[in-house]
């Protein structure tokens, strides 16, 4: 950076820039009003707004420019109509009409300031999506109520034609300039330099053009008026802006730092919906539509108290079920890994590869390998249900026959359905279903496992499938104790058995059920149960049916046959 950059980029200049344009303001003010150097001082003014926009852009060089040459041009534009507005009548001596040639400048120099701060405000708001447009659209309709009853419908009367359609262009155009401000103010992202002064330069140019319609409305504008003061405060700012470091910032897209709080925007947005019925309730003297208002006001206000409540309940639900996420992913992961370094131990153990066992020693050592095993089952579970609520359960989808699976979830269990005296039939035909085989299995394998464990001795344990259009309804059947009708939906919920101490005497975890319900849907299935109290429980499924896969029908079996 050479000599000149660095005096220019200094904030020796930054502050000499201030300091000049605030002392052309007081200059403005003491002198006489309407008078040429008046006229010449706030055009002087204005017309080094744009080539300290440009020098800015040179300094600093932001990534992206098209905002800030599009406010630029803006000023330009709005240079010439000072120039015709406010020194050629005051050198004249002329009356200025209504319209003029110089509000064809004006309002189309709000259009590019809005335009250009619009540009800068698209990537700064990257993120943001619908419901910020919707914040900024529900504060910018609401103020639009004001700005009608008190700002545009008074002067409606006393101007027709295209008077009236000048008056109502400057107050859209002022109410786009709010729009803007209601944005940024709601948008996230960090509040530097240069983006304070921006809003502090359109906040003053609002300022000045109300005070403009204010005074037009009750007669007392004019030259010198206190909005003339805000506009010289608007070339001032909206010149010191740019020449901040940090303007190269403003565009740039900062979702870290969150300017109102969900809170603070319901708030927000709750007093911008009171806004039309409270200016109805001050505008109109009708007793009748006065009460309507008030009770109108009133119930937004109860809706906008429920709404922070409601939030406040959410925010402390996700903050517990964050909580609860993170200690089952942290306890899981460190439990998992020392519970299959025990495992392999108790292993060798049982095999004599160390030294052979006594009957007393093999019979611990085979206890702690099952206590053992049943942890790591049970960890397993607690990670499936994390993945499964968080919405991260992975498929591999294939086409699967549904009569193989069914053979290695038999072949499992076999051993135990025999010491218990219990049959394992299954009558599925050949049925094919597209579905992940792993996934299938871990679901009929704790069907079949819960239908085992509450069978009777010399009971059975059925499954079967049928076809019906484009999916294929599975179920298993046992003839154990049942499931009461209260129950049906809570059994798929984590946690929840028939009877508590199923956890104590079936080595349960209340965790399968909730495994199967997500996996099953995740298919894009669904799961129930149709029970009755002591007569068995048959528990029922979907999958999609695979048309790819065709083969004979084949004849059902029992586990004994494996």
């Amino acid at each position: 950076m050479g000599r000149l950059e660095k005096m220019l980029a200094s904030r020796a200049f930054r502050g000499l820039h201030l300091a000049a344009g605030l002392s052309a303001v007081a200059v403005y003010l003491a002198v006489p009003d309407g008078t040429v150097l008046e006229a010449g001082v706030e055009v002087a003014l204005h017309a080094t707004v744009a080539p300290l926009i440009l020098l800015g852009v040179w300094l600093h060089r932001p990534s992206r420019r098209a905002g800030w040459y599009v406010v630029a041009a803006a000023q330009v534009v709005y240079a010439v109509g000072n120039i015709l507005g406010s020194w050629v009548p005051a050198v004249t001596g002329a009356e200025r009409p209504f319209p003029a040639p110089a509000d064809g400048f004006y309002l189309a120099a709000y259009v590019g300031l809005v335009v250009g701060i619009s540009l800068l405000l698209v990537h700064r708001s990257r993120g943001l999506g619908l419901a910020a447009l919707l914040d900024t659209a529900t504060v910018s309709v609401a103020l639009s109520s004001l700005a009608w009853v008190f700002l545009l419908e008074p002067m409606l009367p006393a101007v027709t034609g295209l008077a009236a359609a000048v008056t109502a262009a400057y107050v859209l155009v002022d109410v786009a300039l709010v729009a803007v401000l209601v944005h940024l103010a709601l948008a996230p992202g960090a509040r530097s330099p240069a983006l304070v002064l921006l809003v502090a330069a359109v906040a003053a140019q609002v300022v000045g053009d109300v005070l403009y319609t204010v005074g037009s409305i009750d007669g007392t504008f004019a030259a010198g008026a206190p909005a003339f003061t805000a506009w010289m405060l608007f070339y001032v700012l909206l010149g010191a802006a740019p020449l901040r470091p940090s303007m190269r910032r403003i565009a740039e897209p900062d979702t870290t730092v969150q300017r109102l709080s969900a809170n603070g925007r319901i708030i927000l947005l709750g007093a911008a919906a009171m806004l039309p019925p409270a200016t109805l309730l001050v505008h109109v003297a009708d007793k009748r539509v006065s009460v309507l208002a008030a009770i109108t006001m009133l119930t937004f206000a109860c809706v906008i108290a429920r709404l922070a409540n409601v939030y406040g309940e959410l925010q402390e639900s996700t903050r517990v079920q964050q909580l609860k996420d993170q200690l089952l992913s942290i306890v899981s992961h460190e439990i998992r890994t020392p519970l299959t370094v025990v495992s392999a131990a108790l292993s060798t153990l049982q095999r004599g590869v160390a030294d052979p066992l006594t009957s007393k020693q093999g019979s611990i050592v085979a206890m702690a390998s099952s206590h053992t095993d049943r942890l790591i089952r049970l960890v397993t579970d607690l990670l499936d249900v994390q993945r499964s609520g968080s919405g991260r359960v992975e498929l591999q989808l294939g086409d699967v026959a549904l009569t193989d699976v069914v053979r290695d979830v038999f072949a499992e269990i076999r051993d135990s359905a025999a010491a218990r005296g219990v049959q394992l039939t299954c009558d599925v035909g050949y049925v094919a279903v597209r579905a992940d085989r792993q996934r299938l299995h871990q679901v009929l394998m704790n069907l079949v496992g819960n239908g085992l464990k509450f069978s009777n001795q010399g009971g059975d344990v059925s499954v079967t499938a049928v076809r019906r259009g484009s999916e294929v309804l599975v179920r298993v059947r046992d003839r154990g104790r049942g499931v009461p009708a209260e129950m049906h939906d809570k059994i798929f919920e984590p946690f929840q058995q028939v009877d508590a101490s199923d956890s104590r005497a079936h080595n349960g975890t209340g965790l399968g059920l909730a495994i199967c319900r997500s996996i099953v849907e995740h298919h894009g299935g669904r799961i129930w149960v149709d029970s009755v109290p002591g007569a068995g429980a048959t528990f029922l499924f979907t999958l999609p049916h695979s048309e790819s896969m065709t083969g004979q029908p084949e004849p059902a079996f029992v586990s004994a046959d494996i």
